[in-house]
């Protein structure tokens, strides 16, 4: 993981304590977190409240430090990603219908298929997001 310190840099953010504190639990994740988890993680060694936490979310998704995941139909809460640069192509997402985590799955293969996808006309790709939902390891292990 690129640092902190280097990410908000780049991306022209104020390195406050907190914003620090939130790329690193993301980092130190590796895998999508919903923002209760985030918030929790973060609370152990900070004070944060809700509005800031989305604030500071919203603006890190908006200058292309962390992708917002969205999950399946039964769950509604978005999931929150670290990318390593603005520049990153986007990566792909396991969702499990069952438990509710969420994985980041990085493929050369997919990541190659996207970056090549091309639109016909006058349109730009400035964001994607690819979720594959299923059932996880540690579940279909549960089953019958």
């Amino acid at each position: 993981m690129n640092d902190p310190l280097s990410l908000l840099h780049h991306a022209s953010l104020e390195p406050t304590p907190l914003r620090i504190e939130l790329l690193q639990a993301l980092g130190d994740a590796h895998r999508p977190l919903a923002a209760r988890e985030l918030l929790e993680t973060v609370r152990q060694r900070q004070h944060i409240n809700k509005v800031t936490l989305y604030r500071n979310l919203d603006l890190f998704a908006e200058r292309g430090l962390i992708s917002k995941v969205h999950a399946g139909e039964k769950d509604n809460a978005a999931r929150y990603c670290l990318r390593h640069s603005p520049h990153e192509a986007p990566h792909v997402h396991f969702y499990c219908r069952r438990c509710g985590e969420m994985e980041c799955l990085d493929d050369p293969g997919m990541r190659d298929a996207i970056a090549a996808c091309h639109l016909e006309g006058d349109r730009r790709i400035e964001d994607m997001e690819l979720r594959l939902e299923g059932v996880c390891g540690p579940c279909c292990q549960g089953q019958p």
